[in-house]
C-alpha cells in the first residue's frame, strides 16, 4: 500500500540514548531537505512503499525482511531530552566522541519549546568518566542564538569544538572539554546561505576540516552545492574558505548531493576522509593524506545515469541505490572502509518526487581493495 510522507513533522518527545558510546542510525526514510528557517521547498518528496511483490521487482534481494531485532547493551545512559526530532536530513554527523581518557562528549539538535522551537540549538552533555555532569532534564543549548544540526569534534589540545548552522555556519570552542565557557570562534565560516556543517579535526595537526552545503533557488528548482573550508589556526582564518572540490564540481548534476549527504571518518594516523552518499549520484569517498592539500576521489557505488537530474529526467525502472545511511572508517594502515544501506527507488516522474521501498535493500560493505559497485536495473 502506498503512503505519502507529509511535509509536516510530528514532534514527539524522546530520550536520546548512548549505547556503548555509539549511536545506531537508520536514516533510510527521509529525503526532504529543510533549510535554516525550515520554510524552504522540499527537494525530493518521498513516497514510502513498504514492500513490493516479486512481479514488481523480480531482481531485488531475496533476503529482504521486515523483521527488526532489538539490540541489547551492557550499559545505557540517558543524556538529555528533546522535542525536536529532525536530527539529520540524511546520514548522521559526528555527535558523540569517546575521548582517549574515557570521557565522552555528546551533542544533538535539541529543542523543548515545541510550538516554534525558539530554543533550538546544540544541546550538549559530558561524561567525566564517572557520571554525566548535567542532569538530563536540564540540558539546554550551548549557543546564545537559535541554531541547529551540530557537528562535534575534539581539538588536539584537550578542548572541543561545535560547528552549527543558523544564518550561515558558525563555530564554538572551549579550551577544556567538559568545563568552562564556550567561545564563538567564527561566524559565519563562509556564506550566510550555507548550512548543515560537518566537521572533523586532524589530531596530528589540529587542523579543522569543514564541509557545508548550499541550497540555491534557481527559477522553480532547488540546486545543491557542497563546499569545503579548512583552518590551521583554530578557526581564526580559513584557506580554502567555502570552495568546491575540483573532483566534484561540474562532475555531477546540480541536485546530486544535498543536505547532510556527507559524513567524515574519524581521522587516523594523519589520514582524513569523507563520503558523499546520495540516492541520485555516485557514492564517493574523498581521502587526503596531506591534511587537505590534495584529495583522492574513490567511487564506491556508480549511478547508472551520469549527471542524473530528477527535475529533468526519469529512470526507466526501479533502482537499488544508497539511502544516505552510512558509516566511514579509516584503519591503522590508512585504508578507508564504508558500510552503507541500500533500498529500491523509483523515479517515474520529473520534479523531485520519487517512490522508495525501504524493506527492499541490504547493507553493503566496501574498502579500497574492492571494485566499484555498479548501479543497474537488474542483478
Amino acid at each position: 500500500k502506498l503512503y505519502k510522507l507529509k511535509k509536516e513533522i510530528i514532534m514527539k518527545k524522546f530520550l536520546l540514548l548512548t549505547a556503548a558510546c555509539a549511536f545506531s542510525v537508520a536514516a533510510v526514510a527521509q529525503q526532504s531537505v529543510v533549510n535554516t528557517t525550515n520554510v524552504k521547498k522540499i527537494v525530493a518528496t518521498a513516497h514510502v512503499n513498504d514492500a513490493m511483490t516479486a512481479e514488481e521487482a523480480p531482481f531485488l534481494p531475496l533476503n529482504a525482511s521486515p523483521a527488526k531485532a532489538a539490540a541489547t547493551y551492557d550499559n545505557e545512559f540517558e543524556v538529555g531530552h528533546t522535542y525536536f526530532d529532525l536530527q539529520s536530513n540524511s546520514g548522521l554527523s559526528n555527535r558523540f566522541i569517546r575521548h582517549n581518557d574515557g570521557t565522552i562528549g555528546a551533542t544533538w539538535t535539541g529543542g523543548m519549546e515545541a510550538t516554534a522551537f525558539a530554543d533550538r540549538g546544540s544541546f550538549y552533555n559530558y561524561f567525566n568518566g564517572t557520571e554525566w555532569t548535567i542532569n538530563p532534564t536540564e540540558v539546554g543549548r550551548v549557543e546564545d542564538i537559535r541554531t541547529g544540526w551540530p557537528s562535534y569534534a575534539a581539538d588536539n589540545n584537550g578542548g572541543e569544538y561545535l560547528a552549527f548552522h543558523s544564518a550561515g555556519v558558525g563555530l564554538y570552542h572551549r579550551a577544556t572539554k567538559g568545563s568552562g565557557d564556550w567561545t564563538q570562534v567564527a561566524y559565519p565560516v563562509s556564506s550566510a546561505d550555507n548550512t548543515w556543517p560537518r566537521m572533523c579535526v586532524n589530531p596530528e595537526t589540529g587542523t579543522i576540516h569543514l564541509i557545508e552545503a548550499e541550497q540555491r533557488t534557481v527559477g522553480s528548482v532547488m540546486e545543491n552545492y557542497v563546499y569545503y573550508s579548512r583552518s590551521k589556526d583554530g578557526g581564526k582564518t580559513w584557506d580554502p574558505k567555502g570552495e568546491p572540490f575540483a573532483q566534484i564540481d561540474g562532475q555531477y548534476s546540480t541536485v546530486a548531493y544535498a543536505a547532510d549527504d556527507y559524513l567524515w571518518a574519524t581521522p587516523r594516523n594523519g589520514v582524513i576522509a569523507f563520503a558523499l552518499v546520495s540516492t541520485t549520484a555516485d557514492l564517493i569517498i574523498m581521502k587526503s593524506t596531506d591534511d587537505g592539500d590534495t584529495w583522492e576521489k574513490m567511487t564506491v557505488w556508480e549511478h547508472p545515469v551520469p549527471m542524473f537530474n530528477y527535475y529533468e529526467q526519469t529512470l526507466e525502472d526501479t533502482l537499488i541505490a544508497p539511502t544516505g545511511a552510512a558509516g566511514l572508517a579509516i584503519d591503522n594502515d590508512g585504508m578507508c572502509h564504508i558500510m552503507f544501506a541500500t533500498c529500491a527507488t523509483l523515479w517515474a516522474e520529473t520534479g523531485g518526487s520519487f517512490n522508495y521501498f525501504p524493506l527492499w535493500g541490504t547493507m553493503c560493505y566496501w574498502n579500497e581493495d574492492m571494485d566499484t559497485y555498479r548501479g543497474s536495473y537488474d542483478v
